[in-house]
């Protein structure tokens, strides 16, 4: 109990820092950076994630992750880096193609509205709780279980 209020002051703590200092917060640099290692996603050498809008996309005042558009290895599957999408609190849309998704969304943020996902593979099932999806397109994924169709506004399933 004392630990998730302490993670939860050090979350808001974040947040309000990030509200002044228009950068992006710790918390998501720190999802950004295991994202970033496990798609061989490179920066430049200040570590601006703004700087790569076809694959980060941050909001105007580049102090929030809005988009991320991932492509992983085809050959191999690339493994999405398990509890680090809710690093991500203000991620609105995101595009995962060639992935390996592991209870991926448990840790889905009240903001994510667009999800598609491309050649991917969901594990263990599709979840009963898609939580904020409003958009869901899944083309050539893979998955067991039954979507709820009541949870989101518009899915498609190709």
């Amino acid at each position: 109990m004392k630990q998730n209020i302490l993670s939860l002051f050090f979350l808001f703590y974040c947040l309000f820092l990030n509200t002044f200092t228009k950068s992006i917060s710790v918390i998501e640099k720190q999802g950004l950076d295991v994202i970033c290692i496990a798609y061989n996603i490179t920066t430049d050498v200040n570590f601006d994630y703004c700087s790569i809008p076809n694959i980060i996309g941050c909001d105007s005042s580049n102090s929030s992750v809005k988009y991320l558009n991932l492509i992983g290895d085809s050959s191999n599957m690339t493994p999405f880096p398990n509890n680090t999408i809710g690093n991500l609190p203000f991620l609105y849309e995101l595009k995962i193609s060639n992935s390996i998704l592991w209870d991926f969304f448990d840790g889905i943020g009240t903001f994510l509205n667009k999800v598609t996902l491309n050649n991917t593979i969901l594990y263990p099932t599709f979840p009963e709780d898609t939580k904020s999806i409003k958009q869901l397109s899944l083309y050539d994924t893979q998955f067991s279980g039954n979507i709820n169709s009541s949870l989101i506004l518009n899915y498609r399933v190709l």
